[in-house]
């Protein structure tokens, strides 16, 4: 899969943006959801049953996997915003 440079990079000012770059995620025995994206690895926490934030981080940038794919999310205030991510099979 791809994902928006910018969700990985707690800097950006839009982090659904950016160009998109590989990225996997991979649930390791007996270890966290993990999330690789421009060559780092990040634990993932549960929010709930379906959606995921990064670990030691508030639930500002979420993702949720699905079949077909990933929504991302981001939070800031109120205001919610989303951004469906298809899965590929190549990286």
């Amino acid at each position: 899969m791809t994902l928006p440079s910018g969700f990985a990079d707690f800097d950006a000012a839009a982090p659904l943006d950016g160009p998109l770059i590989p990225a996997r995620i991979d649930r390791p025995a007996s270890r966290p959801l993990t999330l690789t994206v421009g060559g780092r690895g990040f634990a993932l926490a549960p929010v709930d049953d379906t959606e995921f934030r990064f670990s030691g981080w508030s639930e500002q940038r979420t993702l949720q996997p699905e079949r077909g794919g990933l929504t991302l999310r981001v939070r800031r205030g109120r205001a919610v915003a989303d951004r469906h991510v298809p899965a590929r099979s190549a990286l």
